[in-house]
């Protein structure tokens, strides 16, 4: 019986997460954004395969 009981709240669970997700960003359109792609903020880049100088 705990077996059962154990399976049933974990299936609960599940269905109340995706019932919140699919509610949240399929209907209402409230899905946070994602991060913009961080920028190369170092302050000295060495390319090791170019043997050349820039100028």
């Amino acid at each position: 019986m705990p077996i059962k009981l154990t399976l049933s709240i974990a299936l609960f669970l599940i269905w109340g997460f995706v019932s919140w997700r699919w509610y949240g960003c399929g209907i209402k359109q409230a899905c946070p954004e994602p991060p913009p792609p961080l920028e190369d903020v170092r302050p000295l880049v060495f390319e090791w395969g170019n043997a050349g100088q820039k100028k």
